[in-house]
């Protein structure tokens, strides 16, 4: 299962000047050393794969000081365990160190030296073309506290202790839907790298062009004023048969294609839609309490679909009534522009399997699925 954090105060190690000159992170910082800054911070994510069965904890950002290549015993090596994507790719991390600056008033500021092994030669050093060297080491610099002002000359006070904990540096915990692959027609693909017109495999119609793509972030404010907001997580091979083939993180009334003999004797039809809130107690299935920010994703076709989300059945947008509260305004607006048949008092959306409406039957049928062991889709 992947872990994701996000850093909301960094800034490329390219961004920074020591004494005048290049920044080199790889070499030894002496105290009283001038140090600046030019241009804005931005956010950046880390995605930990840490195996728990290792023993390891996920919210550990291994690294340490001078380990210039990758220490198995650290879990950073070649399979990118704690990783950065950078234009499209994966790129392994790892936390190096800390140090401390001041400024002319003795404010105290702290940074945390991100490397990243921007060529993937398993070490943290540029084996790229000659002339056009790249840092890795000190590529990504984290503020830890407070961010001193740009272009303000600051001194090198010395190192501090090393900090190898997420939140200890100042991340907070992402619950993403962010991430999901999605089969297309090119393969699987990260739900965030999706655009309208791309074709999209579905259960029903084979491959379909994508007709609007949006999505919706909600921060930890909001989770703790509606918890109703916080993400499903459906382990892999919760569903039955393998599936997901990873974990897959949904909203509460994501719907999710069930499959059983159990659903054709209660609703007259063995595929059907259930959300998946009404699945939560089955093994694997749970609500994400400790979620401080989740990003939803919302795809919409020409007709209500089942699509392959991590390889599992769940369903697309569904441009009922309710089901488009789910978008904010703006990107009702633009859905109503495209469909303009969906404000008509008489139009009724088309489901692409029956949805059960009763919540005492949907409360039954998952209940009879646990007491018997069935998978939720079978066969």
């Amino acid at each position: 299962m992947s872990n994701y954090y996000l850093y909301e105060k960094i800034i490329l190690g390219s961004q920074s000047s020591i004494n005048g000159g290049r920044a080199d992170y790889s070499e030894s910082l002496r105290g009283g050393q001038e140090w600046s800054y030019s241009g804005t911070t931005f956010k950046q994510i880390v995605r930990s794969d840490v195996p728990i069965e290792d023993g390891a904890d996920s919210s550990k950002f291994e690294g340490g000081y001078n380990k210039d290549d990758f220490n198995p015993s650290l879990r950073v090596g070649g399979d990118k365990e704690q990783s950065i994507k950078i234009d499209g790719e994966y790129h392994t991390a790892s936390y190096d160190y800390s140090f401390a600056l001041y400024d002319e008033n003795f404010n105290i500021y702290e940074i945390a030296v991100i490397d990243i092994d921007l060529d993937d030669s398993n070490d943290f050093r540029w084996n790229g073309v000659p002339g056009q060297e790249i840092l890795e080491g000190g590529h990504y610099l984290i503020f830890l506290g407070d961010i001193p002002p740009p272009d303000t000359i600051l001194r090198i006070r010395g190192y501090t202790g090393p900090k190898s904990n997420h939140f200890e540096m100042g991340a907070q915990s992402v619950c993403f839907t962010l991430g999901t692959l999605i089969e297309t027609n090119e393969g699987n693909k990260p739900i965030e790298e999706l655009q309208p017109g791309d074709l999209i495999a579905t259960m029903d119609d084979g491959y379909q062009p994508i007709r609007w793509i949006g999505h919706t972030t909600r921060d930890a404010i909001d989770l703790a004023r509606n918890p109703k907001l916080k993400p499903i997580r459906i382990a892999a091979g919760a569903l039955g048969n393998g599936l997901p083939e990873r974990d897959l993180t949904v909203s509460r009334q994501h719907r999710v294609l069930i499959r059983s003999k159990i659903a054709q004797r209660m609703f007259g039809a063995e595929e059907i839609l259930i959300p998946a809130i009404r699945l939560v107690g089955l093994d694997g299935i749970e609500i994400i309490g400790d979620c401080e920010e989740v990003t939803y994703f919302h795809i919409l076709f020409d007709r209500h679909q089942v699509i392959f989300s991590e390889e599992a059945p769940t369903e697309s947008l569904f441009t009922g009534p309710i089901a488009l509260q789910s978008v904010p305004p703006e990107a009702r607006k633009e859905i109503e522009t495209l469909f303009p048949e969906i404000t008509k008092p008489d139009f009724v959306a088309r489901s692409a399997r029956p949805i059960p409406e009763k919540g005492a039957q949907i409360k039954q049928l998952v209940a009879r699925h646990k007491k018997r062991g069935m998978p939720l889709l079978n066969g």
